[in-house]
């Protein structure tokens, strides 16, 4: 930034994910955490959709995509070890089964049981916004059933959000967390 205003700067910043130890291992068994899904997804998305067309991006976007796909739907239908699904059809929401409190952090380390299994506005806007980004890319990428799915849950997650996720103050219909 100069002078209050973004710099443009000459280069090209990536991170090759093909080339990481990433695996398919979608859950940690202690701590599944939704939002690291939607945020990986998001970021992915967001990257193949404005990165540079060269060969190597291109061949990137196309064999990460199953992956990536595989990581951004992974809690709409999956279950817990308890057998309870974390997509609430009723709610149109994705359940956090794992998240982390910035208040139950001491000296910035995370505490035993300091997360929170729940519903929660963070989380759900990522996963909105991951399957928003995702479903132009999955129909660029030839997967229409993908892009509907993606399309369908980015519109039922919005829905959620609007009613389970708002409250009414001083008049004001404002976000809940």
């Amino acid at each position: 930034i100069q002078d209050g205003k973004p710099a443009e700067i000459d280069g090209e910043l990536s991170y090759n994910a093909l080339r990481s130890t990433l695996g398919s291992k979608l859950e940690s068994e202690n701590f599944p955490q939704g939002d690291c899904n939607s945020q990986l997804a998001l970021a992915w998305a967001l990257f193949a959709k404005e990165a540079p067309r060269t060969e190597e991006n291109l061949r990137f976007i196309q064999e990460s995509y199953p992956l990536v796909k595989q990581y951004a739907l992974y809690y709409v239908f999956a279950k817990d070890a308890e057998g309870e699904a974390y997509w609430n059809e009723e709610m149109s929401l994705l359940r956090e089964p794992c998240l982390e409190h910035s208040r139950a952090h001491v000296e910035l380390l995370p505490v035993i049981n300091s997360s929170y299994n729940g519903y929660n506005l963070w989380s759900s806007v990522f996963a909105s916004q991951a399957f928003y980004e995702m479903a132009p890319v999955a129909l660029a990428l030839g997967d229409k059933e993908g892009a509907e799915i993606f399309r369908q849950y980015d519109q039922k997650m919005v829905q959620g959000v609007h009613e389970h996720l708002t409250t009414d103050y001083d008049g004001l219909t404002i976000y809940a967390e």
